[in-house]
């Protein structure tokens, strides 16, 4: 299995999401102003997510560049929770979602273009 992306993790992707790729040193001070981690703490995290393959490190610079999109992160831990509280049956997942939340009318209409939309698409691959 995978592993889960950590909250700490997160808030370096979403700075190199946002940005694209910069130093170390200017991530760090990034981390400082969003978050308020000492650079101890923020090369830290930087070293996991390099470990996890999230983020990839230029030797030479030291520039952190991030390895994977916002939405290979979402569904890469969809997957997780899936499998994980939902026995891997993402239809329990989303009646667990639809169950617990307040949509929208707007809302539920997106939900249902999405839903026609992936059935579409699999009955044509079937």
């Amino acid at each position: 299995m995978e592993d889960i992306i950590y909250g700490s993790e997160l808030e370096v992707l979403k700075i190199l999401w946002d940005e694209g790729a910069m130093l170390a040193k200017d991530l760090a001070n990034k981390l400082k102003e969003t978050v308020n981690w000492k650079r101890t703490t923020s090369y830290t995290v930087i070293r996991k997510c390099i470990e996890k393959g999230l983020v990839a490190r230029e030797k030479d610079d030291f520039v952190c560049r991030v390895l994977i999109t916002r939405e290979e992160a979402q569904e890469r831990e969809a997957r997780i929770l899936t499998a994980k509280m939902f026995d891997g049956c993402s239809d329990s997942l989303i009646a667990s979602l639809l169950g617990n939340s307040k949509m929208t009318t707007r809302q539920i209409e997106l939900l249902r273009v999405v839903v026609e939309e992936f059935s579409t698409s699999s009955e044509e691959e079937n």
